[in-house]
């Protein structure tokens, strides 16, 4: 009976250390099972959600298309203040709403989203509605610029220029951001190079290597691409801000009809260093509550004139009858 009990508690003893390291063994599976649960794309968490959630609760998912994201938009608002740790996650909405193939990526949440109702439009929506979030986020979004500078080389122009127009806005790493931005000023996608050109104005003086190329297409672009480079190189150069703004006030003063369309919204891009040009603003106000433009055109004036001078923005309204704090007239405008 000892020889029994001794040799059940040897094999005890042996089974005990085996069991120690098959417990450890499972634990290290479900830590790194839940790591990798937690890695995968399309799972970062805000707020106990998935950022792909806190997208389609954006109502622009349900609105027409060209509408700019409500910026008072609650869902918006919390992607916008999450922080770095959802840049990459968006970055990658994005590329899922260009590409089948970057769609397939990620997990079934993502593909529900891409795949209910009216295709396109939910691609679009969450892709631009994921760009919108990045640009908010400004420079806490610098973990997306690896992948935004990829996508800036290779796929369709509508792509490169909305990469471009991230990179701009979230301004940070010039040294590897800046060259890219500037070979596709020399595309001849003018789309893209309007965009790329506008990125560079935003990193200002960090981009003056941008600035030769940026002052032949002042010269010898088509009229828009004149007028981006000069809104560029404003930014760039404080030494040639005044023969810049009055290139641009110029364009203002156009006839109704003849007058650049995003003439206005460059001057909102050098906000209130712009301040001469709030008389021409005014102006174009007028013409539109008097029916001599299209609506559009009034509003990009009425959004310039609250970015570049807001006292003025205020009076007009009052002047207009109305109130600028008064969210049932301004829905939707510069919000």
């Amino acid at each position: 009976m000892k020889e029994d009990d001794k040799t059940a508690s040897s094999a005890g003893a042996t089974r005990r250390p085996l069991g120690r390291l098959l417990l450890l063994w499972a634990l290290a599976l479900g830590i790194v099972g839940s790591t990798v649960v937690l890695l995968k794309p399309g799972e970062p968490r805000v707020q106990g959600k998935k950022v792909s959630a806190w997208l389609e609760e954006i109502r622009y998912l349900s609105a027409s298309p060209g509408q700019t994201v409500p910026r008072d938009d609650p869902a918006f608002v919390v992607l916008c203040n999450a922080g770095p740790d959802t840049s990459e996650a968006l970055v990658q909405v994005w590329l899922a709403g260009h590409s089948d193939a970057a769609a397939a990526r990620w997990g079934d949440d993502l593909r529900r989203l891409l795949t209910r109702g009216q295709i396109e439009k939910s691609r679009q929506a969450l892709g631009w509605c994921a760009i919108e979030v990045l640009v908010q986020q400004g420079n806490a979004a610098s973990n997306a610029v690896p992948a935004l500078l990829q996508a800036l080389g290779e796929g369709t122009s509508e792509k490169r220029m909305e990469a471009a127009w991230c990179l701009g806005h979230i301004c940070v790493g010039a040294e590897q951001v800046v060259p890219r931005l500037m070979a596709e000023l020399s595309r001849e996608n003018t789309g893209v190079s309007w965009c790329a050109a506008l990125a560079l104005g935003r990193f200002g003086s960090e981009a003056r290597p941008a600035l030769p190329q940026l002052m032949r297409l002042r010269e010898s672009g088509d009229r828009d691409m004149r007028a981006v480079a000069t809104a560029a190189v404003f930014l760039i150069d404080p030494e040639q801000s005044d023969r810049c703004l009055d290139a641009l006030i110029a364009e203002l003063r156009l006839p109704a009809g003849e007058r650049l369309n995003r003439a206005a919204w460059l001057i909102q891009e050098i906000g209130p260093s712009a301040r001469r040009a709030v008389p021409a603003l005014v102006d174009i106000i007028g013409e539109g509550v008097g029916g001599k433009i299209p609506s559009h055109e009034e509003q990009r004036a009425w959004d310039a004139l609250k970015v570049v001078d807001p006292e003025a923005y205020q009076a007009e309204y009052e002047k207009r009858g109305g109130d600028a704090t008064d969210r049932r007239w301004n829905r939707g405008w510069g919000n």
